[in-house]
């Protein structure tokens, strides 16, 4: 409605309501799509053949109440946050840890010619890159022709507002670059290049729909290359969860100790919360052990077998065993709990809470990725404290459950 110049203030409202909603989903996806479309739709307002004052008096009728609608969905959890002493906690997550360390630790680098001959679905990654240019190359050629039809106002704000949106969320992609995060920057690019297809016509002059058409078919090739890679890969998956679903074993409690090598959906006595998700073997013994020995309600650390070096933890072990974890700490990222300050910290958490049980993963410390993650900080305080504190009371092959020694 904005590009039409059309305002209505419960929409832009409710504009800012679901951006606000998304905000507390997905901070990151709700803050790029709301700072994309504000500045779109400033630019719009600004670029009007009107008077300055007319125009911010425009701007602020736009602005106004999409900026109130954010409000109203933020404002109580940032009260809340206040209230509760975890705003630090909050600006730590949020800022100071991704401009620090994220990069660092966490980054992964675009693939290059070598990685896509392996890899072909690869080439999305670069999809969104290749739709912008497809769309410069027609609008440029369009007002190059000055073809009206072809270059009506409110297409071009749309297509600027697309090629925002999947820019912005492109961003959020750059670091760990993988199809799974540039996936909401390929969204809006698919949408953006279907505002192409105007540009293709019959009428569209020959000068525009050459250089147009060579564009899309290229944005074409590289959709269809991760596209049917992702059909092919996906076909097998709904395959095997059907042919899963109609198993009889799915539907029957497993006599084991653990569901079958393809998960259950009626686990066995101590696993129910698992229910219709896969879990091997060793784990669900070490969670029916720590189930078995331990007390509902207790806290317990999971945490590796070394921690001067992290890749990922087993968070999903504190669900399965429905029990809560003794540190805030305990989703674990390179370049933190490696690090001394918050491992003393992790050290006091665990002294306080006293958890009587500590399960640590050894198979975790093998992965590794062309990142800082690989490499040792050299801190061990953290391991230094629970062989101090405590003794291997089982194995479940690379899971090893240890007691806090008494006295």
């Amino acid at each position: 409605t904005i590009f039409e110049n059309r305002r209505s203030v419960p929409l832009l409202f409710g504009c800012g309501l679901c951006l606000g909603c998304t905000v507390l989903f997905r901070y990151d996806v709700g803050f790029y799509a709301f700072a994309a479309l504000n500045l779109v739709a400033a630019a719009y307002v600004l670029s009007r053949p009107f008077s300055l004052n007319a125009r911010l008096t425009d701007l602020l009728r736009v602005l106004l109440p999409c900026w109130l609608g954010l409000a109203v969905a933020c404002v109580p959890l940032a009260v809340a946050f206040a209230a509760g002493g975890v705003m630090q906690d909050f600006f730590f997550d949020v800022l100071y840890f991704p401009a620090h360390f994220y990069a660092r630790m966490r980054g992964l680098p675009f693939p290059g010619p070598r990685t896509m001959l392996r890899s072909p679905k690869q080439i999305g990654i670069y999809l969104p890159v290749v739709i912008w240019v497809a769309a410069l190359v027609a609008v440029f050629f369009a007002r190059r022709a000055k073809n009206p039809g072809a270059e009506a106002t409110p297409r071009l704000w749309i297509m600027l507002m697309l090629g925002m949106l999947s820019a912005f969320f492109y961003l959020k992609g750059v670091v760990r670059v993988d199809m799974a995060q540039m996936a909401l920057s390929i969204l809006p690019a698919l949408m953006l290049s279907s505002t192409l297809l105007p540009y293709l016509g019959r009428n569209t002059r020959y000068r525009i729909r050459q250089p147009a058409t060579i564009a899309a078919l290229a944005g074409l090739f590289v959709v269809a290359i991760p596209t049917l890679g992702a059909v092919f890969r996906d076909g097998l998956a709904i395959t095997r969860n059907l042919l899963w679903s109609v198993h009889a074993s799915t539907w029957t409690i497993a006599s084991a100790g653990a569901p079958t090598s393809l998960a259950s959906c009626r686990p066995a006595a101590g696993l129910e919360r698992v229910a219709c998700f896969e879990i091997d073997q060793p784990r669900a013994d070490a969670v029916r052990y720590i189930e078995m020995h331990g007390r509902p309600g207790d806290t317990i650390f999971v945490g590796l077998s070394r921690h001067d070096r992290i890749f990922i933890n087993d968070v999903f072990f504190y669900f399965a065993a429905a029990r809560t974890p003794a540190t805030k700490w305990y989703h674990f990222d390179p370049g933190l709990q490696t690090s001394a300050k918050i491992q003393t910290e992790m050290i006091g958490e665990l002294q306080a809470a006293t958890p009587e049980y500590v399960v640590l993963e050894a198979d975790l410390e093998n992965f590794s990725e062309p990142n800082e993650s690989v490499v040792s900080s050299g801190v061990t305080l953290l391991d230094d404290f629970i062989r101090a504190n405590y003794r291997p009371v089982q194995s479940f092959g690379t899971i090893t459950v240890l007691k806090i020694k008494e006295g």
